[in-house]
């Protein structure tokens, strides 16, 4: 598996497999509907044989609180439970330590639990819930 660093998405392989995540995420109720994809997020891509994208990883550098955050994590279903996700999540880390980041922050919904188990499965714990209140219309 060959992984790749982007600094921004824009014309690069990783957007278009980050926009197939993120309808992904739509399709199974595992977003509220806001868009977190921004062309200028750095992304870590996964590719196997032939240069053909498996996973994407999209992350913003966070240094006002010394930290990095993923975005998202997307795997294509064939590929899942083949160590993609953990490539792509230590290539991060690896990135993480070369700016001085401790922390690296991400979130998913409550309803996604294969993504929180293969967030836990990686080590990382869930420390806090968020709460979300909609507004209603005046």
């Amino acid at each position: 598996m060959e992984i790749r660093h982007y600094n921004n998405m824009t014309r690069t392989p990783a957007l278009a497999l980050a926009v197939e995540g993120w309808m992904w995420l739509v399709k199974k109720g595992h977003t509220d509907g806001g868009f977190v994809l921004n062309w200028e997020q750095k992304a870590i891509l996964a590719l196997r044989e032939n240069a053909v994208p498996v996973g994407v990883l999209t992350w913003s550098d966070q240094p006002w609180n010394a930290s990095v955050f993923v975005n998202l994590a997307y795997v294509k279903l064939a590929f899942r439970r083949t160590g993609v996700h953990t490539a792509m999540f230590d290539a991060l880390v690896e990135r993480a330590r070369e700016l001085g980041r401790p922390t690296i922050l991400s979130g998913a919904m409550k309803t996604n639990n294969v993504s929180r188990h293969a967030m836990k499965a990686q080590g990382r714990v869930e420390y806090a819930v968020m709460t979300k209140f909609d507004v209603p219309p005046a």
